[in-house]
């Protein structure tokens, strides 16, 4: 019976655990570039950043949808890459930024050993 049940567990199927996507984003912050490093995680529903110009880094809860991933106030194209941020009243009161913000990512090649 341990061996019938051994060789039906080993005979399931298991999902592929799909490795994390990184990024390379550019922002047009009102002419000026604004690079922001990504790695979207499907399996975990995470994206993590880090802002290369502040050094701020995190993790946040993402949304993987067909042709969009969805984080915080920005959006990422699955297909052209282009991304956008939806700027707070904040942003634009304060900070004169427009409504949205646009840009473009790039995937980054991970070369590792393990």
């Amino acid at each position: 019976m341990k061996a019938l049940l051994t060789v039906l567990m080993a005979a399931a199927p298991v999902p592929a655990m799909a490795a994390p996507v990184n990024l390379t984003c550019t922002l047009d912050d009102r002419g000026k570039a604004v690079p922001m490093e990504l790695a979207l995680n499907e399996d975990a529903s995470t994206v993590s950043f880090h802002w290369p110009v502040n050094g701020s880094r995190g993790v946040q809860r993402a949304v993987f949808l067909p042709t969009e991933v969805t984080f915080m106030s920005f959006k990422i194209d699955r297909r052209s890459l282009k991304v956008e941020r939806v700027n707070d009243r904040y942003d634009q009161e304060k900070l004169g930024k427009p409504p949205v913000t646009t840009g473009t990512c790039e995937l980054v090649k991970v070369d590792r050993a393990f």
